[in-house]
């Protein structure tokens, strides 16, 4: 068992990279050699501090996803956009936005009418993943857990399998999103986000990039703000949407986002990608 605790992932990720290599287990799951470590506890202090700095890291890709399960929506030719490689390991059946959608509302729901609620649970992982997983990818997660404690809004996510190179550097970000956009509907700030993998992994062929991770500072800067878990949403479908319609070629609202939003950084990026397809 591991556990790892920081108040900055950008600052200590190469640290917990390290530990993993030198202390992990050898295990080959399909014949490929990882050092693992069973199970790994990751604890987020300041769960915005969340942004590593790792070779092949894609940017816009993250800010890909994070706009895509904040929606609840699942746009595989966006993905190809971004990142041919991603999308051709994603698919709608495995997809977070389109499997939690229908739950978080009743997540805030829950929250709002007792904010010390044990029940405020959003499931992804289903009882059939296995039968598809060869095909379909099963997915990695099993379940997002809220509680709102001391006035603040903590988050755990619960993972069957964690590749800690190509894995954490999207999935953090991607799940502190979500904890920031119901913290916003509640109206409250963060507690801490931690996150707990049955077998957190790093496979051989990532062992020489640990060395070339570097420190960053950069901290997660997204979300509406809005005390509505509704408006959080549609104003999410609306910036998805500005990227979906800069995609196909109609770029003037996806110029509006990044000439004046928080999701600006985002925006910018996306329009590189979609300028250079």
């Amino acid at each position: 068992m591991l556990e790892f605790r920081t108040n900055d992932l950008g600052r200590d990720y190469g640290s917990l990279l390290r530990l993993v290599k030198n202390h992990g287990d050898d295990v080959r799951p399909r014949g490929l050699l990882t050092k693992e470590v069973r199970p790994l506890v990751l604890e987020l202090n300041d769960p915005i501090a969340c942004i590593v700095d790792r070779p092949k890291f894609n940017k816009a890709l993250m800010y890909m996803e994070v706009i895509q399960i904040m929606a609840g929506q699942f746009d595989w030719n966006l993905f190809n956009c971004i990142s041919p490689s991603a999308a051709n390991m994603l698919n709608h059946y495995g997809a977070y936005g389109p499997r939690t959608t229908d739950q978080l509302p009743g997540v805030v729901a829950e929250l709002e009418k007792d904010p010390d609620s044990r029940r405020a649970v959003a499931y992804i992982a289903r009882p059939t993943d296995l039968l598809y997983a060869d095909d379909l990818q099963m997915p990695c997660t099993m379940e997002w857990v809220f509680h709102v404690r001391a006035g603040k809004l903590e988050m755990q996510t619960y993972m069957r399998s964690w590749d800690l190179v190509w894995g954490l550097s999207y999935d953090v970000p991607n799940n502190v999103a979500i904890q920031q956009m119901v913290a916003d509907s509640l109206g409250l700030p963060l507690g801490t986000y931690t996150h707990v993998a049955a077998s957190g992994h790093i496979y051989e062929k990532h062992f020489d990039m640990i060395d070339q991770v570097k420190m960053t500072d950069e901290d997660l800067v997204i979300g509406f703000g809005l005390p509505n878990f509704g408006l959080n949403r549609m104003m999410a479908r609306s910036v998805l949407k500005a990227a979906k319609e800069a995609s196909l070629g109609n770029t003037e609202s996806l110029e509006g986002v990044a000439n004046g939003s928080i999701w600006a950084p985002a925006a910018q990026l996306w329009l590189k990608k979609f300028s250079s397809a």
